[in-house]
């Protein structure tokens, strides 16, 4: 595809765990034999195939013995195009057709084993929001394997971690609104992320929905991080509903989540607001303090201005107010012999007459 190598890992075929540590590979990970190369420390995984013995991504008994061919070894993976080899002298090895359906841009089941894991659904979906802009469709019986994946309940075995770790990675992409489209189309985001899901049922063509309208938008922009990414997709809910989410959201992205939540629809009328109350909002978003959260909320307030269609420029207000409150220092007032609260008034006295200036020049 053109696209940078980020790493290479090797499938070893008729060898034994004991065979590699004896030439000095690492041992890594659990449930199946996973090794680092001494030198290189790429990851060599002897060839396995697996049999569905419990519920959930883990709950599968794994064989590896020396007789387990690369052919089967590749059978057991989730999509054709992930179900290629190649030797180290170049010569490729597809026996599941993962080249036609890259050159058709075809995201394909290998086999019925597919709905034995549900994390294959999450990731199908990750897959296609990381390709769409090229073109990638997921086949149509794959995409019902996926529906009847999430039907089975499967999906209520997978680890918050695991559908956290899934979704991170689907927010780095540029398009991370596929990724949250595809889970509600095939029923399963209602088992991993209620709360989304809750918020899509509540029009009839989900990609109409203002919270994925607000992600699209964020995952075109450049600059925009994956905590501001998450707090558009959020940013309709209540901070009660956003605490009860049962992912391990990282703090920065939860803080930031609820922070657009409570204050979203005050930051988008700031300018009618008085100097007083637009200075309260700087001190409620602890924007003196946390100036790189303040310039993300900032961020998810230009998003939402052009999804709301917001005429005013609230965001370049409140950026403006806030720079030069900011400025407005201690240092100043104890020159004049101020002492103790009453810096601390003559300051927030100032910064009041900065923002109703800036009002009067706006």
């Amino acid at each position: 595809m053109g696209l940078p190598v980020q790493d290479c890992d090797w499938v070893v075929v008729g060898s034994t765990p004991d065979c590699l540590l004896k030439q000095g590979y690492k041992p890594v990970g659990h449930g199946f034999p996973v090794f680092l190369h001494p030198k290189t420390h790429e990851e060599y995984a002897l060839a396995r195939t697996e049999r569905k013995v419990g519920h959930g991504y883990q709950g599968f008994e794994t064989c590896y013995d020396s007789t387990v061919t690369l052919e089967q070894d590749l059978k057991r993976r989730d999509l054709t195009i992930n179900a290629m080899a190649m030797t180290e002298q170049g010569r490729l090895i597809d026996p599941w057709g993962g080249l036609k359906d890259l050159r058709s841009k075809t995201l394909r089941h290998v086999s019925e084993a597919f709905i034995e894991d549900p994390l294959r659904v999450l990731r199908v979906a990750r897959f296609y929001g990381r390709f769409y802009t090229l073109g990638f469709k997921i086949e149509s019986q794959t995409q019902a394997l996926m529906k009847t994946l999430a039907e089975s309940g499967e999906l209520d075995y997978l680890t918050p971690e695991r559908v956290w770790a899934e979704l991170e990675k689907a927010l780095n992409s540029t398009h991370p609104e596929i990724f949250i489209e595809t889970l509600y189309e095939t029923k399963a985001l209602a088992a991993v992320f209620p709360q989304v899901s809750m918020l899509l049922e509540s029009v009839q063509d989900s990609s109409t929905s203002l919270p994925l309208r607000a992600l699209a938008l964020a995952g075109q922009q450049e600059l925009a991080s994956t905590p501001v990414k998450l707090a558009c997709l959020l940013h309709s809910l209540n901070s009660e509903v956003i605490n009860v989410i049962k992912l391990p959201l990282p703090t920065r992205f939860l803080g930031l989540a609820k922070m657009v939540s409570q204050y979203y629809q005050i930051a988008l009328n700031v300018r009618t607001l008085s100097a007083q109350d637009c200075l309260q909002l700087l001190d409620s978003l602890d924007a003196f303090r946390q100036a790189n959260r303040f310039e993300q909320f900032l961020k998810v307030i230009t998003i939402l201005e052009q999804i709301y269609c917001i005429d005013i420029a609230s965001s370049q207000f409140l950026e403006q107010a806030f720079l030069q409150c900011k400025a407005i220092i201690a240092q100043p007032f104890i020159a004049q012999g101020l002492q103790g609260k009453a810096v601390g008034k003559a300051i927030r006295l100032a910064r009041i007459a900065c923002i109703e200036q800036l009002k009067l020049n706006q």
